[in-house]
């Protein structure tokens, strides 16, 4: 298959300690911006394309879903079949904020949670999601759906023994014709023997 269903949390909507810029910094949910078929990168990657997804805001984070190309690229090939293994993929997103406010002792509420002394991101776009092995939020998960194998197989097995079935009755039938043609001779050559036996005797 090219594609394979990917479900995502690419942000818990909680506040991030061990990001790479910043020490303490939360991104405003109710400012966030999204677009359709957001790229799906490997670790931040712009050129490892390996999937797109649709985000939104639900339950005070953002979750995301669409396809990964586990058929077409080698590396979201590989992200899959770690996946199958029962590796646990983090994630993490890229974000344009409009503004960032600087917090103090001042505590403030955001996405529900008191913050103070770190960073705000407000009025957001997420520009692209990445699958991590390790994600800043260890709260977020990429979870890849599997083809159903035993279907698959089941029906392949159908197919095939319904073909061998055909292929069994379709040589009976033929063995069957050839002995009833092999009969017909027969019957003609004993005819023209007692036709010409009886010419004979006339």
């Amino acid at each position: 298959q090219a594609t394979r269903k990917v479900t995502i949390v690419p942000y818990s909507g909680g506040i991030i300690t061990d990001h790479g810029w910043w020490d303490k910094v939360i991104f405003d949910l109710s400012t966030i911006k999204t677009l359709p078929d957001t790229p799906l990168l490997f670790n931040h990657d712009s050129s490892t394309v390996i999937g797109r997804v649709n985000l939104s805001v639900q339950n005070g984070q953002v979750v995301g879903d669409g396809v990964i190309y586990s058929g077409i690229d080698d590396t979201a090939q590989n992200i899959a079949a770690k996946a199958d293994a029962g590796h646990k993929w983090q994630m993490s997103v890229m974000i344009s904020p409009e503004s960032i406010e600087d917090v103090g002792d001042m505590p403030i509420i955001v996405n529900g949670l008191e913050f103070r002394n770190g960073v705000v991101f407000r009025g957001g776009l997420i520009r692209e999601c990445s699958i991590l092995s390790m994600g800043a939020d260890s709260r977020t998960s990429a979870t890849i759906f599997n083809r159903d194998d035993k279907i698959f197989k089941k029906d392949t097995t159908m197919s095939t023994a319904t073909e061998a079935q055909t292929a069994s009755d379709l040589a009976n039938a033929l063995a069957k014709i050839t002995a009833l043609e092999a009969a017909i001779t027969e019957k003609d050559a004993q005819i023209n023997q007692f036709n010409a036996a009886l010419k004979a005797q006339r």
